[in-house]
Formats: structure tokens, sequence, C-alpha cells
């Protein structure tokens, strides 16, 4: 009974790093927002061409063009720091990277997506730091 207590408790635990992991609202990185943008442009041209449905893509879009959006305003008029957001994108990477080690015995693609997402944040945190 423990068992399976333990089980269901592992299967919460996986749906919500999916759902978060498959959430705009859980980017904080411009880089993750911009490369995440591309690849649903992609996906939409894809699904016009084979005339198929893309209106939750158009969403996904929309959601990822207003987080980048608000991003850009909240350090243009210094409500956030570029320190607060090197910061929380730090935090961001370290999850990422705890999102991955749980996701990949089960969500193997899942897992590597938060892997290419905290990999995209390091190469942006390298960058800055560059600058």
């Amino acid at each position: 009974k423990e068992e399976k207590k333990e089980e269901k408790k592992e299967d919460e635990i996986t749906e919500e790093i999916l759902d978060k992991l498959n959430s705009v609202a859980y980017i904080v990185s411009n880089e993750v927002l911009e490369w995440d943008l591309k690849k649903t442009m992609d996906k939409i041209q894809e699904r016009k061409r084979k005339k198929e449905n893309f209106d939750e893509l158009e969403d996904r879009k929309q959601q990822l063009e207003l987080k980048m959006q608000l991003l850009v305003v909240q350090i243009q008029t210094e409500q956030l720091s570029f320190e607060a957001y090197t910061a929380m994108v730090q935090k961001k990477i370290d999850e990422e990277r705890v999102w991955a080690n749980k996701l990949v015995k089960t969500h193997k693609d899942e897992a590597r997506l938060a892997l290419t997402r905290a990999r995209l944040m390091e190469n942006e945190l390298a960058a800055e730091d560059e600058e």
C-alpha cells in the first residue's frame, strides 16, 4: 500500500513538472522565449502546409510574444534589474536540470527539452558576462 502511495506521489510530481515545462508562464529567459517562439512559428508553418489546425500553436505564439514584451518593459522601466534577471535565470537553470533528472527515465523527450533550455540559459548568461 505504501508503495502505491509513493508511486502516485511520483506520478503527480511528474505531471506537475510536465505542466510547468510546457507552460509559457514558467519561462523566464529571453533566450528561451526567442527559441520557443521560433520553434512554435516553424510548427505553425508546418501545420499550415498540411492544412491542419494550428489554433493552439497560435495561442502559444501570442503568449510567448506577450511574455517577451513584458520582460523588455520590466527591464526598460527598471522593475527588473540586470542582477535580478541574472539571478532569476540562474535559479531557473537549476530548476530545469532538476526537472530533467526527474523526467529522464520516463519522459526522455521532455528531459531533453529541459536540458536544452538550461543550456540556452547558460549560454545567455555566459554571453552577458562577456559584454
